[in-house]
């Protein structure tokens, strides 16, 4: 059970130092648009960058920036929610709960 936590990315690691890389699990990718050099939200509410495919601990610069920067990346991600809802069919209501989603984004 350990080896397959460890494999997951789910075992405890040190503390990383000043500038090192930390790889987090690719379950942290959740969608197609997040492409190389995009900023995402981890499950665990952490900040990553997608770097070689894997996203990767960011840390936002300044530090107090990073409230209007989960804003940003919640907007981006329900918008391409929306339009993948729009490429996916032609009925309105399909896209209700994503666009409901996009407001909600917008009003943080």
């Amino acid at each position: 059970m350990t080896d397959a936590a460890r494999a997951a990315g789910l075992a405890a690691t040190p503390r990383a130092a000043a500038g090192e890389v930390i790889p987090i699990r690719r379950a942290a990718m959740r969608s197609a648009h997040h492409k190389e050099g995009s900023l995402v939200v981890t499950a665990t509410g952490v900040f990553a960058r997608v770097e070689h495919g894997v996203a990767v601990r960011f840390q936002p610069n300044p530090k107090n920036g990073a409230g209007e920067l989960r804003a940003v990346i919640a907007v981006r991600d329900a918008l391409h929610e929306v339009l993948d809802a729009q490429t996916a069919s032609i009925d309105d209501t399909a896209w209700d709960a994503a666009r409901g989603r996009l407001k909600q984004a917008e009003l943080q």
